[in-house]
């Protein structure tokens, strides 16, 4: 028995031994090793990736001398940038943009190849990526990969990630035969198991409410929500977990933004033990990176936190202009006349301003006019509807019973949409639209309120919009125009104003009037900033094949495409735009929603109009740079001429 003992102890001292001999950190604080010998060599290098496009991801940075093939496995805490280590430890450079330009360049006076490797925790996945905007030739990625092949332990499991245009470039260059185990972005991203959207903390009252009972569930705004879906919208709340992955730009992730709640996606959580033993217990919530986080709370502390949520609202009324009795031509206004015709329609009308080089003017959907302020007053005046508002606003009831305010709005909207409409103004409105003489018959009717689009208040998917045909006893105009009124007092967007502790009275409806498209090509937002890297020259892009929507997906089982547009003259000094995807569109089973023409016209677009309200606007005052001033802009590609259209912009804030 001793014997046996024995030589489970000296072959438990053998592994060991060859354990920490393939090891090739041999204590101190080394500013790289060699090689990566097993996974304590790796912990000690790795770091959390500059550009943080999946959760619970570490990341190695490398440097490849092409001369010596020596590599080296850089201390990635030590050195936050490829360049940092080239310069003070490597002593090769000292200017920033001659190292971009040489070491991402194509040129023969290229000293290094440098590249990141990325383990995706959840997965178990290694992979070599390179910058999206990297000019190094495949011969030159083949080398790097067996250089780590052969100095890393995971080696034999290495991937090579293809996830920009320029690596589909190079591959397409080997007719597909690159001989390097390729890893996808649709792969990294279907086989996530969390994805942080909202960085931040809370307290409240967790909820399990599967998604079939989310719209006739009566929720707390102390509730922190779990769901085993994606609602098109949702209350407010505490915090939201979804189990399935979301988009950054739809609503969910939006609305949790603006709050400043923490959203996050875990597919486990439904059915976790882990949620469930703290179901409508009080608790703490907080989404980083890497992680969720949920235990018990303490009741003091959630209700100082609560108290602060509330007090860091300053009150706002706003002071709507009810005095200009007629449409409002594109001409006459700008994104100055929020008070006047509402965000949506005075920051459309400064959209339809925009040219971008050559003096070309930015297509926005033809016939575009707005219905002020001063006719949803007129129609709630003439018909004696003040009263029926006074009483939801003003009733402490209501405040605190959702069921019954619910109840009191859908009675103050049907009131809103039967009250007979003033005829001559349908007249005007039609009269308005005939006078264009433009061959369309369907015509959009958008909502465009003072509490939406505007700093500090995105409003994103609060209030409804509507399309009537004139003559058509179906569609008529006088439905969509009253049905567009009566959205200003949608269950929604009256808790969201409540939240944010606006003045409901001094809230009004203007209406952005232009052509409805019918069937769309594509449709999708653009973010002019990187929502993943911050100070980095991107824009973020969300698109969909036809008129399945970005932000308000059908169900929570269909992905779009996401992706990064990349522009290099802030990094290499060349003038190009790099295309790195993120996801694609399940519905076009992997092929790109939009080609690589259209992209960089979107491009050109959004940059002329980021340039635009960046100089005309006081909406970038809240960033630190120009490359993080961020619009929200939505566009859509028409469906037989694939033309693009920008159909709405309003600021952007992370």
């Amino acid at each position: 028995m001793k014997i046996v003992r024995l030589s489970i102890l000296i072959l438990l001292l053998i592994t060991l031994t060859t354990f920490a001999q393939n090891c090739a950190y041999q204590g101190g604080n080394p500013d790289f090793l060699s090689e990566i010998g097993c996974k304590k060599d790796f912990v000690l290098l790795k770091a959390k990736p500059l550009s943080e496009k999946y959760g619970n991801v570490s990341s190695i940075k490398i440097v490849y001398d092409i001369l010596t093939k020596k590599i080296y496995y850089i201390h990635s805490r030590k050195y936050k940038f490829h360049y940092d280590f080239c310069s003070k430890y490597l002593n090769t450079y000292h200017q920033l943009a001659v190292f971009n330009s040489i070491e991402y360049g194509e040129g023969k006076s290229r000293k290094y190849i440098v590249a990141n490797i990325n383990h995706y925790e959840g997965q178990g996945i290694y992979t070599l990526e390179f910058f999206p905007d990297d000019k190094i030739s495949i011969e030159g990625v083949k080398e790097l990969f067996n250089k780590v092949k052969v100095t890393a332990f995971f080696g034999k499991n290495l991937n090579l990630l293809n996830n920009s245009s320029l690596m589909e470039a190079k591959i397409k260059a080997t007719s597909g035969n690159i001989a390097l185990p390729l890893i996808s972005v649709d792969s990294l991203y279907k086989n996530q198991d969390y994805q942080p959207l909202k960085l931040a903390y809370s307290y409240g009252y967790l909820r399990k409410v599967p998604i079939e009972a989310f719209e006739t569930t009566s929720f707390s705004p102390y509730d922190i929500i779990v769901t085993d879906g994606l609602p098109n919208e949702f209350p407010i709340c505490q915090g939201i977990i979804t189990t399935c992955f979301q988009t950054p730009l739809c609503h969910v992730n939006v609305l949790s933004g603006s709050r400043g709640t923490p959203n996050a996606a875990w597919k486990k959580a439904f059915l976790s033990p882990r949620i469930a033993k703290y179901e409508g217990k009080l608790v703490y919530y907080c989404v980083t990176q890497d992680s969720l986080i949920i235990h018990a709370a303490d009741s003091l502390k959630a209700v100082t936190f609560w108290n602060e949520q509330r007090e860091s609202k300053t009150p706002i009324v706003f002071k709507p202009n009810y005095n200009h009795k007629k449409l409002v031509d594109w001409r006459e206004t700008s994104y100055k006349d929020i008070n006047l015709i509402g965000g949506k329609a005075a920051n459309f009308a400064s959209l339809s301003k925009v040219t971008y080089p050559k003096g070309k003017t930015i297509d926005v959907p033809e016939g575009g006019f707005a219905i002020p302020f001063y006719f949803y007053q007129q129609h709630i005046e003439r018909n004696n509807l003040k009263p029926l508002i006074e009483e939801v606003i003003h009733d402490p009831f209501l405040k605190t019973n959702r069921d019954s305010l619910a109840k009191k709005l859908e009675k103050l909207r049907e009131a809103i949409k039967a009250a007979p409409i003033d005829p001559q103004f349908i007249k005007t409105v039609e009269e308005k639209i005939q006078k264009q003489h433009l061959p369309y018959n369907s015509w959009r009717f958008r909502s465009s309120t003072n509490a939406e689009d505007i700093s500090g208040f995105n409003g994103a998917g609060l209030y409804d919009s509507k399309t009537g045909t004139i003559g058509s006893t179906q569609k008529p105009i006088k439905n969509a125009i009253r049905a567009v009124w009566a959205s200003l007092w949608n269950l929604r967007a009256f808790e969201e104003r409540e939240y944010y502790r606006i003045a409901h009275s001094s809230v009004a409806m203007g209406i952005l009037v232009h052509r409805a498209f019918g069937e769309d090509g594509a449709n999708g937002v653009v973010i002019t900033q990187n929502l993943y890297r911050e100070g980095y020259p991107s824009f973020t892009v969300n698109v969909q094949e036809g008129e399945t929507s970005v932000v308000l997906p059908e169900n929570d089982s269909i992905t779009c495409d996401q992706f990064l547009i990349h522009f290099t003259y802030g990094v290499t000094n060349r003038n190009e735009t790099i295309i790195e995807y993120i996801s694609h569109s399940n519905l076009t089973h992997g092929k790109p929603v939009m080609s690589e023409a259209e992209i960089k016209t979107l491009a050109e677009y959004c940059g002329a109009v980021k340039k635009y309200f960046y100089n005309q606007t006081d909406w970038g005052t809240r960033v630190k740079s120009y490359d993080d001033f961020g619009l929200d802009i939505e566009f859509k590609l028409a469906l037989k001429t694939r033309k693009i259209y920008l159909k709405q912009v309003r600021p952007f804030e992370k």
